[in-house]
């Protein structure tokens, strides 16, 4: 009779490491079928320019306090002091007075032209972007992110006229999907860069990652999201 009970303890013991086993890959499976479909969602609406639909699903939070830092960092670059004529006479002797006048001029349009906030956020104003709903941010922020848009920006950039229908709209490929507690990594590719290019110099897979906040999964808004591949830098 003691061996049986033994026997049945062991047993039950055993069942129930199963049992636990079974329903941590149960729950495991149902989060990467989740995050798998947030980020196909996601994609979905990018293609379709969706930008609304998309930012439903972004991190707004994590968003939020982007925005803020980039607009401190801008207001900090802004209310820096400008180098002087003398300054810049004094680091290059023998530059005359009229030819370092030029060269400030020079450095101040390009400043004037280059802004950061414009180009992560589609707005070039700190004050208007803090003062902007987090909702349309995200819209924006998606849209300047966008593969397209990045394209038409480059080719103005170069003096090169781009119409929308030159731009080929991107499609996009799920690889896979890891959960790790409440962090997530999908991996997903742009077939476009894909298609055709030698593997090992084709564009490296893309990661999604997402985390579970309020319920639900959510995207991290991270520059490395979507857009063109790092490769695409210049004109040509």
């Amino acid at each position: 009779m003691r061996i049986r009970s033994r026997l049945r303890r062991v047993a039950t013991t055993m069942l129930s490491a199963i049992l636990v086993g079974l329903a941590a890959c149960t729950k495991r499976s149902n989060a990467a079928t989740s995050v798998t479909a947030v980020s196909a969602a996601f994609l979905d609406a990018v293609v379709k320019s969706n930008w609304t639909e998309a930012a439903e699903l972004l991190d707004l939070v994590q968003l939020d306090t982007l925005r803020k830092k980039s607009a401190r960092a801008e207001r900090l670059r802004r209310s820096s002091p400008s180098m002087t004529i003398e300054q810049l006479m004094a680091s290059n002797p023998g530059m005359p007075r009229s030819a370092a006048a030029y060269e400030l001029k020079q450095r101040e349009e390009r400043q004037r032209s280059v802004s950061y906030l414009r180009g992560e956020f589609g707005m070039a104003d700190p004050d208007s972007l803090l003062s902007s709903p987090i909702e349309t941010v995200a819209e924006r922020w998606i849209e300047v992110h966008d593969e397209r848009s990045q394209d038409r920006e480059m080719h103005r950039k170069c003096d090169q006229g781009r119409r929308d229908s030159e731009v080929p709209t991107p499609t996009y490929h799920i690889v896979g999907a890891v959960v790790d507690g409440g962090r997530a990594y999908v991996i997903y590719n742009e077939t476009l860069w894909q298609s055709g290019m030698d593997p090992v110099y084709a564009p490296a897979p893309r990661i999604i990652q997402l985390r579970f906040v309020a319920q639900r999964w959510q995207i991290l808004p991270r520059h490395d999201l979507i857009g063109l591949p790092e490769m695409v830098v210049a004109c040509g």
